[in-house]
């Protein structure tokens, strides 16, 4: 995830997370991978001398976040209590999790939480809710691995920062007895955005201590969001030492540095990222405007030119900065960047309900009122219809 203040002062923080989107396009981000050396040592890199308290902040261990705890462990044993056979078990065990889901737990995109705590607490983000899932499986002994998925730069405004969001799912298959994967048996796709399942996009097979490592660093990200230094360096220090190559956790190490003004710190952390993954527009964007801050004019223009020429033609490029308008009360312009998003992409519904809160803003009851309409129609989501007609009906006694 990554994060923005304004477009003069821009952070942006990558972070995990599950929104619910329906895509009617893939936008690939063409990745030029560079071979980094598995004796790669990032201490010269991580700087503790600046955070004197972070070895104060107690970070989770692997068995921490994957233990699902004595209650997930009786609810998985009842679902299974009757099923036979390998694929039905698997099926009872997604349906079964999916069903808890849906009924018990709250969609928060800020709670990050481990496996036990996110089947107690009832709250929980993707990352978390994978976690959880493949606790479960493993328990169940059901084959389990994690995927990421290609989707498209998809921001999310949260507390004046923009969040660049990715995606995470499961595959569940089923083992021999000595735990080797049968190819020719049945395997199941378990994604929590079920639109996002329904376009079979892309899929990468991640590791766990991959996965982890991405615990780790959406833990630091909202400890960077909160201002809490000491604990935010803390978790991107354990998710880089955890998998050296995670770009996000670079990117993120370098924008925490540019808060506390270590610019050539920053710029180090960067530069790393980009030696991951040369074409990373996150850490790209990030390193322009450190040199916007550093004087460094005529190179930050030249990769933001690239930049916004690649994300064009992106309708959640142009939502994001119609966020930044409307936080910044330019209803106008919010509006204006908005309609662009809809022109790109006429099925979204958030899209529609941005102009409608922006024409209330101006006091245009009745544009805002033919847009409620159209973000309720294309809505797939019972509960954010009944969200948009209670709006509705407010707005009709304005009228």
């Amino acid at each position: 995830m990554m994060l923005s203040t304004r477009p003069t002062s821009f952070n942006i923080i990558r972070k995990y997370l599950c929104l619910v989107f329906t895509l009617l396009f893939c936008f690939l981000l063409l990745a030029c991978q560079t071979t980094t050396s598995k004796d790669f040592n990032p201490n010269p890199l991580l700087h503790d001398e600046l955070f004197p308290k972070f070895s104060e902040v107690e970070i989770e261990t692997e068995d921490a976040v994957f233990d699902i705890g004595e209650t997930a462990t009786a609810f998985v044993d009842q679902q299974l209590l009757r099923v036979k056979g390998n694929d039905q078990r698997i099926k009872a065990l997604a349906d079964g999790i999916f069903n808890h889901t849906t009924r018990s737990l709250l969609y928060q995109n800020d709670a990050n939480t481990t496996a036990s705590e996110t089947f107690e607490i009832k709250a929980a983000n993707c990352l978390s809710l994978v976690i959880m899932t493949y606790a479960m499986a493993e328990h169940a002994n059901i084959g389990v691995r994690f995927q990421q998925v290609t989707i498209p730069e998809i921001w999310l405004r949260r507390d004046g920062y923009s969040l660049l969001n990715r995606h995470v799912n499961l595959r569940l298959y089923q083992k021999s007895e000595n735990n080797i994967i049968l190819y020719d048996s049945k395997s199941y796709q378990l994604d929590f955005d079920r639109r996002s399942q329904s376009l079979k996009l892309p899929v990468t097979k991640i590791s766990k201590q991959y996965v982890l490592a991405l615990y780790y660093n959406n833990k630091g990200a909202d400890a960077l969001i909160k201002r809490n230094y000491n604990t935010a360096y803390a978790y991107f220090r354990s998710a880089i030492n955890t998998e050296h190559f995670l770009v996000d956790a670079w990117t993120n190490l370098g924008t925490l540095y540019r808060r506390i003004e270590q610019m050539e710190f920053a710029e180090n952390a960067y530069l790393q990222a980009l030696q991951i993954n040369s074409q990373d527009r996150t850490s790209l964007e990030n390193l322009a405007y450190l040199y916007k801050q550093t004087s460094r004019q005529d190179e930050a223009e030249k990769i933001l030119a690239s930049i916004i020429k690649q994300r064009a033609e992106n309708p959640f490029y142009h939502y994001m900065l119609g966020d930044i308008e409307y936080e910044s009360q330019n209803w106008l312009q919010a509006i204006k960047h908005y309609k662009k998003s809809v022109r790109l992409n006429k099925q979204q519904d958030q899209f529609y309900f941005s102009i409608a809160r922006s024409y209330y803003q101006l006091g245009d009851i009745k544009n805002s009122e033919r847009y409620m309409k159209l973000a309720k129609r294309y809505t797939h989501d019972e509960r954010q219809q009944t969200l948009y007609q209670r709006k509705l009906d407010n707005l009709a006694t304005l009228n």
